[in-house]
């Protein structure tokens, strides 16, 4: 076969193989503005972010793998990857944006959504300094 020929056969078996696994359409995240679940959010502890901090309903293997904290009690509960903590915490309490650890993004469970917004910059830069050692650039326009 010509180079061109299992070229073309490679292509159409690695797209098939990722129709396959339902990994064939990316898509771009394009979060929230407009949050009406922004007043849940409460001011950062005096304590601060700790990003280390593990679930508090995990067993020590699992407890600091992908973690989430609720910005209402800021409880850490890890996400739906692991045990899914975080969600049954914003179902039973009405806790409903949380903030990752591992990318610093922000989900609302009752808008299903990432969400932006000035309103989370404290947070948001409290964990950034956790994680990195020094202030988050305030990307809000003042």
């Amino acid at each position: 076969a010509s180079r061109e020929g299992k070229q073309m056969l490679i292509s159409v078996t690695l797209d098939t193989i990722l129709t396959e696994l339902g990994m064939d359409e990316g898509f771009a995240v394009h979060p929230r503005h407009d949050c009406p679940h922004l007043p849940a959010i409460t001011g950062v502890p005096t304590t601060g972010i700790s990003v280390t901090s593990p679930c508090s309903d995990c067993t020590p293997d699992t407890a600091t793998q992908e973690n989430w904290i609720c910005l209402t009690c800021y409880s850490v509960r890890c996400g739906r990857v692991v045990k899914e903590h975080m969600l049954f915490h914003s179902a039973e309490l009405s806790h409903p944006i949380v903030l990752g650890f591992e990318d610093l993004s922000v989900w609302c469970y009752l808008c299903e959504s990432y969400i932006e917004s000035p309103v989370l910059y404290e947070a948001k830069n409290a964990a950034y300094m956790s994680k990195f050692g020094e202030t988050m650039p305030n990307i809000y326009p003042e």
